[in-house]
């Protein structure tokens, strides 16, 4: 049974949809990141579920009950917003410790309580410090641990992170779900950073204005995204039209009826179709053949080579600019064959790509896994 459910809600503001009929069901303990775009609908639906802001229809069900009018106050939620909203005249434990003495609570209870909070939280001797003397990242864990103190059984965070530098980001990205789990805590996690999301939750939920396009572990929804919107939001594609004829060339040698045979996916051709290909997907073959695995294991490298050849669609093709991305280099390359078209590649930086520069004007063979092109409906 659902710790938490929400039903068909619809909300909508002076003639413009925040929320448009979701459906969202999350389990006890579950971390769940809600991941989109400015305006997609994550605040609108953090505020829903603490009560913020009221629904125009729709059920929302806590613990199997319905809480859809419950005033905030009631509700056990605990909401951490960007800036933290800590009471900058209060001491770290005074802040921990104000909910509960707004609700005339056990204080002696909680200050022990919040005293392992500090301790689990790497803030043990802080407890007498105020806001300002604290670090972005360290505001942000006694935001949390005063969720926590207050008896929220449900964390809400809104883009917590996007007030810190990136040091202290990728640090909270580790820390946070840990801390949220050992504290037995059930947590919605608004952000529009996929890397975030990915490192977690549990499940991602992807939205679009207002709607949810799909709910799955990081794991599903990397490797099956459910349409158009959510593959483009989740990696770098090539997109290649193809229309609604699945007999005529999209990549040279390539049918849509020829990948449908060899993929056995089922899609109606009666709309227009395109194919996506993760840069990440496609292999550059001199390079391959360049990796250390190639260099210290050739028979077992090519056994592995051979096998990866027979699923793949093999194309020739000139590299026509190149690309540092970090720690990747993305390659440009033109099909010398018809249909011609430009695909990038994108490969790890390691010792035998140091010269990546050399490629740019060199033919080269491509390879695309006919597993790894994907059709929608645009």
């Amino acid at each position: 049974m659902p710790y938490l459910e929400l039903k068909d809600i619809f909300v909508q503001r002076k003639g413009e949809i925040h929320l448009d009929h979701v459906n969202l069901s999350i389990k006890k303990g579950e971390y769940i990141a809600l991941l989109g775009p400015t305006n997609s609908g994550k605040t609108s639906l953090l505020n829903v579920i603490a009560g913020l802001k009221k629904v125009d229809s729709g059920e929302i069900f806590f613990e199997n009950k319905n809480i859809t009018f419950m005033p905030p106050e009631d509700r056990m939620v605990g909401y951490v917003f960007e800036d933290y909203n800590l009471f900058p005249h209060l001491t770290v434990l005074e802040n921990l410790l104000f909910g509960v003495k707004v609700r005339a609570g056990n204080i002696e209870q909680a200050t022990k309580e919040a005293l392992e909070l500090l301790r689990m939280m790497h803030l043990e001797g802080r407890e007498d410090a105020y806001p300002n003397e604290l670090s972005g990242g360290m505001q942000q864990r006694v935001s949390i641990a005063r969720a926590a103190v207050a008896q929220a059984k449900i964390l809400l965070l809104d883009e917590p992170y996007r007030a810190l530098d990136a040091k202290i980001r990728e640090q909270m990205r580790r820390e946070m779900r840990q801390i949220v789990k050992a504290l037995g805590l059930t947590c919605i996690h608004a952000t529009h950073e996929l890397e975030e999301a990915m490192i977690v939750a549990d499940k991602i939920v992807v939205m679009n204005e207002g709607r949810i396009e799909q709910v799955a572990t990081p794991e599903e929804l990397f490797n099956n995204p459910k349409n158009y919107y959510v593959a483009t939001s989740i990696a770098e594609n090539n997109e290649i039209y193809i229309g609604s004829n699945k007999n005529k060339e999209f990549l040279p040698g390539l049918t849509l009826e020829n990948l449908l045979e060899k993929t056995n996916q089922k899609i109606s051709v009666k709309e227009e179709l395109v194919a996506l290909i993760r840069y990440s997907d496609i292999d550059i073959m001199e390079i391959v053949e360049q990796s250390m695995l190639y260099t210290q294991k050739p028979d077992m490298f090519q056994k592995i080579e051979q096998q990866k050849n027979k699923e793949s669609i093999i194309l020739k093709g000139k590299v026509v600019n190149t690309r540092l991305l970090g720690e990747y280099v993305r390659f440009g390359v033109k099909l010398t064959s018809e249909p011609s078209t430009t695909l990038y590649s994108k490969h790890l930086l390691n010792l035998a790509m140091q010269n990546y520069k050399e490629y740019e004007g060199k033919e080269v063979q491509i390879r695309i896994p006919y597993s790894s092109i994907k059709i929608f409906k645009k």
